[in-house]
């Protein structure tokens, strides 16, 4: 199995990575937006430039509902780049 994590920064998505192969199961948001966020929240970790600290979390992945909201946009978006 596979995982997504969701990089974001101020609320917006940076950037999307895949891990490992296989339909994913399992989603990793990684929040870089810790401002008045409780210390038992943050996980610390390291880069290259320095210590760093995020909030993550986890969710599980789950098939897109047929006819619902976002299966809408998402085939509206695609109709228009189809174009």
């Amino acid at each position: 199995m596979s995982t997504i994590i969701i990089q974001m920064q101020g609320g917006l998505v940076q950037d999307v990575f895949v891990s490992g192969k296989g339909a994913p199961n399992l989603v990793y948001v990684v929040d870089e937006d810790v401002e008045d966020i409780d210390d038992e929240c943050l996980t610390r970790y390291e880069t290259e430039s320095g210590s760093h600290e995020a909030v993550i979390h986890t969710d599980s992945v789950k098939p897109l509902p047929l006819n619902c909201d976002m299966d809408k946009a998402v085939k509206a978006f695609e109709s228009k780049e189809s174009k």
